[in-house]
């Protein structure tokens, strides 16, 4: 269990920094195209990853498992859904305000794992998850542009949290009954493809073309990056709970803050450390999952 618990929070640090790292490369890539072409192009680069390594990595009678329909449901959502959401919020008001009510996401999930999952919530999960939330809340929030928030980001925001949590509690549940994250993965992002296509062409009745080679660059890199992000998230879900899993992978915006400062394209603020710190916290808590 201790192993399991290692491995799982590993898996889940990992993801939220590959996740963090995304938001750079999509922030790039949308300033040259719309958010839906760059949902199209990078959903399309990641599933290219993933058939690029699903002969080392898929057997046959994976195809048979009754979890398939669980991860194309998966697909039908997100990432096609949610990342077009996610991007335009990120073009509405940045990255780092649509990220105050994504913050959220890991309260969501433990009320849908509680409910549906049937997974306990201990005393250590709970305080370690506010403290996250709360820090990522101390980093994110705009007093400022709170009217810019609620006006351009809410709905948007509140609908990726949504999804996204939703999708890792079936997630989880894909996991225990074909615990290949890969295959996971590949059905999802299949379907995904299928489905942001679909809407590509219903709304600008034609297919993807004509994007600026630059666009296609930072969409193909944010792909990439997904690739390995998602890989890390169900691995993660198959080795541990989404109590556990979620609040870690819901620190994404702290490594978009710390790759930002890397980048020399911010600075830190005494609210931000203050923020980072909550985050650190409660992260811990969650792992150590202190009190039962």
């Amino acid at each position: 269990m201790f192993e399991g618990l290692n491995a799982s929070s590993l898996f889940a640090v990992s993801a939220a920094t590959m996740f963090g790292l995304t938001a750079h490369a999509i922030k790039r890539g949308i300033a040259h195209v719309d958010p839906q072409t760059a949902s199209v192009v990078s959903i399309a680069t990641t599933l290219l990853c993933f058939l690029v390594f699903a002969p080392f990595w898929i057997d046959s009678a994976d195809w048979n498992s009754s979890a398939i329909p669980v991860f194309a449901v998966i697909g039908l959502i997100q990432p096609a859904i949610s990342r077009y959401f996610a991007y335009e919020a990120n073009r509405r008001v940045g990255p780092t305000i649509s990220a105050t009510f994504t913050a959220v996401t890991p309260l969501i999930a433990a009320v849908i794992a509680i409910t549906f999952l049937g997974e306990s919530l201990s005393l250590g999960i709970a305080m370690g998850t506010l403290i996250t939330v709360a820090g990522i809340l101390t980093i994110s929030w705009n007093f400022q542009g709170a009217g810019t928030m609620l006006r351009g980001a809410l709905l948007f925001a509140l609908a990726t949290s949504t999804i996204r949590a939703l999708t890792a509690n079936m997630g989880r549940y894909g996991m225990t009954v074909l615990p290949n994250p890969l295959m996971g993965a590949l059905v999802a992002f299949s379907v995904s493809l299928l489905v942001g296509v679909s809407i590509y062409i219903f709304q600008k009745k034609r297919l993807p073309g004509g994007i600026p080679k630059v666009g296609i660059f930072w969409c193909g890199v944010a792909g990439v990056i997904s690739a390995i992000a998602v890989i890390f998230l169900y691995s993660a879900l198959l080795y541990g709970s989404v109590l556990t899993v979620s609040p870690i992978l819901a620190t994404a915006p702290i490594f978009t803050l710390i790759f930002a400062f890397l980048f020399r394209v911010d600075s830190p603020t005494r609210r931000t450390v203050f923020g980072v710190v909550f985050v650190v916290i409660g992260v811990v808590i969650v792992i150590l999952r202190p009190g039962g």
